[in-house]
């Protein structure tokens, strides 16, 4: 059976690469089998660097599951590398997947595959676009076998990376950064799980301490009354006893409300959400009710149609990328404070893009805008079980795109509660 992606590979695949593409590409099949070495060690790596978090994890299964890599793929091999058209069609597959994976650096890594292996630059480029879908499949064909969640998935690749630092080439290992490989799922999560251990204990550790002065502070607080109360003497004994009783039991009443306010911050979160959403529909602009407002609502009225999106006006990216600018940051925090509110709300992110430039590039982009959004919501306290993402590009406009009013309106985020 097969334990890592190289055996995979070369059970699913086996030869059939190196010889036809060998033929279509004029190169020595041993020139080819050498540049193979180079780039199955360097997709995998970028695969592990890909998923090796939670959240990357989850965007991969993402993008996976969009473009369809379920190993539908692997029993058409021999037909894609045989005919032209089809192979052509599994390279472009292959360029939208290079872009994900390796990004800007792309170019550089042909560089290196063309002048190890010995093959044309055009050949290296070949080489990695028809290779780069074919291992998307592999690995879309191992979840789906072993019914892997992102976890599974994340820790599946997380394993490979013993065996990809042995194999990798140093200058790709330079070049794609792979030294780090080995933090991940080590440093930056178990930071976050630690600060969060800890907060919690904080919190357990105060209702306790809060208890045990309580007595002491009834105590403190009876004796003040009673020195009051002697210090203005008997005239009006009566009256003035009531008001410092009255006084005495107000100031037990709110130690008392202190020391159990451990216990009520779902409620307190539940109020801050409420004024959200009143100052959501009361800015002055009645006609207009924001996605926030009405995600808060339907969420307290328990009417939750999985099917109704909930667009997220302000949540905007600097230019044509998925940095989130500060104004969405802040919309995020109290979409995070909503749904922490209503721990069994489960969530699906949709982003969506305009229609300028290249389809493949717009779904993408959209896939990693879903993602960043997901991950500020972790970051935020949200589970990440509770969360889903998917790009939709250009494929689903509101509007017509033939306005810049237009194309802004169809660049947006979506929520979806799904349960």
């Amino acid at each position: 059976m097969a334990r890592d992606l190289f055996d995979m590979y070369q059970d699913e695949i086996g030869d059939q690469l190196v010889n036809q593409a060998s033929s279509i590409l004029g190169e020595p099949a041993q020139s080819i089998s050498s540049a193979m070495g180079l780039v199955l060690p360097a997709l995998i790596g970028s695969l592990i660097q890909k998923g090796g978090t939670e959240a990357g994890a989850k965007g991969l299964m993402d993008f996976l599951t969009v473009n369809n890599f379920d190993g539908s793929l692997l029993p058409k091999v021999g037909g894609l590398l045989s005919r032209r058209t089809a192979t052509d069609s599994l390279m472009s597959a292959g360029a939208s997947v290079l872009k994900y994976l390796i990004g800007d650096k792309l170019g550089s890594l042909i560089d290196l595959i063309s002048d190890s292996g010995k093959v044309k630059t055009s050949s290296a480029a070949s080489l990695l676009k028809m290779t780069a879908p074919l291992l998307l499949s592999i690995l879309g064909k191992h979840i789906k076998r072993n019914g892997l969640a992102f976890d599974g998935l994340k820790e599946f690749l997380l394993s490979q990376r013993g065996i990809v630092m042995k194999s990798v080439a140093p200058g790709i290992s330079d070049l794609l950064g792979f030294a780090g490989l080995a933090e991940l799922g080590d440093g930056i999560e178990s930071s976050m799980n630690e600060t969060t251990s800890k907060m919690v204990m904080t919190e357990s550790e105060a209702k306790p301490m809060l208890n045990k002065l309580l007595p002491w502070l009834v105590l403190l607080l009876a004796a003040l009354a009673m020195f009051y109360f002697l210090g203005r003497g008997c005239a009006g004994a009566k009256t003035r006893k009531g008001d410092v009783l009255e006084s005495t039991e107000k100031s037990v009443n709110d130690i008392t409300i202190s020391a159990v306010s451990v216990d009520t911050q779902a409620q307190m979160i539940k109020k801050d959400v409420g004024s959200v959403a009143k100052s959501d529909s009361e800015t002055g602009d009645n006609e207009v009710v924001t996605g926030l407002a009405q995600l808060s609502k339907a969420l307290a009225a328990g009417s939750i149609n999985s099917n109704t999106p909930y667009i997220l006006d302000k949540i905007k990216f600097q230019g044509k990328s998925a940095v989130l600018t500060s104004p969405s940051e802040a919309e995020l925090a109290q979409l995070a404070k909503i749904l922490k509110a209503n721990p069994t709300a489960h969530i699906r992110i949709e982003a969506h893009t305009d229609n300028s430039g290249n389809a493949d590039i717009n779904r993408q982009l959209s896939t990693q805008q879903a993602l960043s959004v997901m991950t500020f919501l972790k970051s935020s306290g949200v589970d990440l079980n509770r969360m889903s993402t998917i790009g939709r590009g250009q494929t689903k406009p509101l509007v017509p795109n033939d306005t810049d009013a237009g194309k802004e309106q169809n660049k947006r985020v979506e929520i979806y509660v799904v349960k």
